[in-house]
């Protein structure tokens, strides 16, 4: 079941999120599949990709502004996919001519994955493959009506139990061992290939 972490885990929180390290990686292996496969790619292009994929978490310190840790960041607006058009449609027109249309595709589906592994588990949840685990992105916001639950659950959590980051960074660590291994693993890829990059080109 989806639902509320059991009562004798009440203290530690239940997002399960991926972490900026996790996005940084995901967003920088898109970027060099994608160099792959298209010329077009610079370097500034790539380090375009990987800011895209890691700027909903710029939002971090705004939980702060409302007395909340910044782990809360995921209910604001500025976690959700109009964020997002809002947030890619401002750098197309700072950018546009600066890098090609390759490079805002990409950097638009780094945008996209990154809201999709923060709602990876509980995606697994729904599956039965994870458990006790909320849902992270509102999706169709601001139709979307589990916000204002879960907006109203982790108001009423925070306040009885002043949940701080290390909380939250534990329930996820503890509460979502999938999605953790898996951005373990992306950053070990990750800085694989950038090593392996850096070194290709000291030769």
């Amino acid at each position: 079941m989806c639902e509320a972490i059991p009562q004798r885990m009440r203290k530690v929180y239940d997002p399960s999120y991926m972490l900026p390290p996790g996005h940084l990686a995901v967003s920088y292996i898109l970027a060099k599949e994608s160099e792959k496969k298209s010329k077009s790619l610079t370097a500034q292009g790539i380090v375009f990709i990987v800011f895209c994929g890691i700027i909903f978490d710029l939002d971090f310190f705004v939980p702060y502004l409302f007395g909340y840790p910044g782990g809360a960041h995921h209910y604001f607006p500025t976690h959700t996919p109009l964020a997002g058009i809002v947030y890619f449609s401002v750098l197309s027109l700072m950018f546009k001519n600066k890098f090609s249309k390759k490079t805002f595709i990409v950097a638009g589906m780094a945008m996209i994955l990154h809201l999709v592994f923060d709602d990876l588990s509980y995606w697994l949840c729904l599956l039965g493959l994870e458990s006790n685990v909320r849902p992270q992105i509102f999706w169709l916001y601001p139709f979307d009506l589990r916000r204002n639950i879960e907006i109203q659950r982790a108001l009423d959590l925070y306040s009885q139990q002043k949940i701080t980051n290390k909380d939250i960074l534990l329930g996820y660590i503890v509460g979502a061992p999938k999605l953790f291994i898996i951005e373990i693993f992306s950053t070990i890829a990750a800085t694989y290939i950038f090593l392996r990059t850096k070194l290709a080109k000291n030769k």
